[in-house]
């Protein structure tokens, strides 16, 4: 049996780094399953262009990572343990929305710099930010629970974070596809 010393305080003491390295894990994840769809498409004679708006997210995984731990250290420095706990489920909520738009603002306005109609485009963002929040909330519940186990934090998490990631750009992209099949929007 062990005791638990740590403080929530001393729990987030790290956050910063730890959401840069899942970040860095993440990304780099990103990075390799973005390349490798790219080279079997390229495989199977499909004209792909190398240059694509996705492999700048492996630069933004960071980033976000980071953002999010430093917002989480100075969320826990008061309060009890349960609104901490709530305060970083919302952070990484918020913070998994800001990826989920700019992954979606990337692909979409870099690809084809423009969307066919102003309802596709408030569609388009409305499917992003309610899949991306739920996918953060749950990321962030996640979190609060591989931190109080205590034990490899940054491997359990990046791998959550990276089934999350894959699941909610799936989600979004059939949801996306299916509303605007359903309502008749330009392909």
């Amino acid at each position: 049996m062990s005791i638990h010393t740590h403080t929530n305080q001393e729990q987030y003491r790290h956050a910063p780094l730890n959401g840069l390295a899942t970040g860095t894990i993440v990304g780099a994840v990103w990075a390799l399953a973005i390349l490798e769809y790219q080279a079997s498409s390229i495989l199977a004679g499909a004209d792909i262009k190398l240059g694509s708006p996705r492999l700048f997210m492996p630069f933004i995984f960071p980033a976000v990572g980071w953002l999010a731990g430093l917002w989480e250290k100075a969320a826990v420095s008061r309060d009890n343990v349960a609104k901490q706990k709530r305060r970083v489920k919302a952070i990484t909520a918020v913070m998994s929305s800001l990826a989920g738009v700019l992954m979606g603002s990337m692909e979409y306005f870099l690809t084809s710099l423009r969307f066919a109609s102003s309802k596709e485009k408030l569609i388009h963002y409305l499917i992003l930010i309610v899949v991306f929040s739920l996918t953060g909330w749950i990321l962030g519940t996640i979190g609060a629970i591989i931190k109080d186990d205590d034990h490899h934090f940054l491997i359990k998490m990046s791998i959550a974070t990276a089934v999350a990631l894959f699941a909610s750009v799936a989600v979004w992209f059939f949801v996306f596809s299916f509303i605007r099949a359903a309502f008749f929007f330009e392909f």
